[in-house]
């Protein structure tokens, strides 16, 4: 259980880090926006193993649920 919520919360980790700032607009920040919505995406799959617990599939869920509010694509 412990492993897959580190693989979680490292993957949200760098999903956050490739998020750009809002107001920023341009093709790197278009590739980066799009790099943390697949981590985001990809958190929520790791956090659907069979050894994750209720926190960390909300994490994962809850994350995912604030990146695709903000989607810019």
């Amino acid at each position: 259980m412990l492993r897959t919520a580190e693989a979680v919360d490292r993957t949200i980790a760098s999903a956050r880090d490739n998020r750009p700032d809002a107001a920023e607009e341009s093709p790197q920040s278009t590739a980066n926006w799009a790099a943390a919505l697949a981590g985001a995406r990809q958190a929520v799959e790791l956090s659907r193993g069979p050894d994750a617990d209720d926190a960390t599939r909300m994490r994962a869920a809850s994350f995912l649920a604030e990146m695709e509010q903000t989607d810019r694509s």
